[in-house]
Order: structure tokens, then sequence, then C-alpha cells
């Protein structure tokens, strides 16, 4: 799997189980909640409910959307991205990264491509 500390920098980690992939709850953990931030969503200041919706694009291939938002009920925090089954299964790592806007890359299928670009770009 490509070097994570080879990405730029904030960039999200997320090993996907089958509830992340069949039913897009994905909580948020410290490595999206920093990337978050970097995209001006801070979730300490979001209500119960609250949903910012991010432009992306999966690598190689379609656009997609990142939401971030906190759960109605208990308020955990969250993600989800769109199109994620279409790059994705159970037990593969993906990245949410800054390569000419946020870029959602799956580092299990994807590693020669991805560090051929990653090359090309200077990291």
């Amino acid at each position: 799997m490509t070097n994570v500390s080879k990405l730029p920098n904030p960039t999200a980690t997320l090993t996907l189980t089958a509830t992340m992939l069949d039913k897009s709850i994905i909580d948020a953990n410290a490595t999206v909640r920093k990337l978050a931030l970097y995209l001006g969503v801070d979730y300490s200041k979001m209500v119960n409910g609250e949903k910012r919706v991010v432009d992306a694009r999966l690598f190689g291939k379609d656009e997609c959307k990142i939401t971030f938002y906190k759960a109605s009920t208990r308020g955990d925090r969250r993600v989800s991205i769109s199109k994620l089954k279409s790059i994705a299964d159970v037990g593969d790592t993906v990245a949410l990264t800054m390569l000419n806007g946020v870029v959602v890359v799956n580092l299990t299928k994807d590693q020669e491509d991805f560090e051929r670009v990653l090359e090309v770009m200077g990291y």
C-alpha cells in the first residue's frame, strides 16, 4: 500500500467495513476530522443533524460528494462518500487527500497508478 506519509497533509484514511459500504455510515476518525477542518468543516461547531457537502472526485474516475455530518440523535461525527462502493470493497483502505482538489483514492487497488501520479506531482 502507498506510504501515507508521502501524501499531502492533511490526508484522511479509512479501512472499510461492510457497514461503511452498505449503509454509508462511517465514523469520522481523527484523520477525517483534521481534513474536514482544513476544508472549513468544524465538527465542534456543528449541531446534531447538520451536514456539509464537499465536491470531490474518485481517483481516475467520476466526481463524487463527501458529506461531513453529525448524526441527528447522539451527534456522532460521521462522513459519507458517494459512489464509494464503485471503487472499493470490504477491507480496502481509502484515502481522502488533496491533489488539485479533494480526491478519494483506493490505496489497496490503485496503488501503482497513484504512486506514479504522486511522483509526477513531486510528492
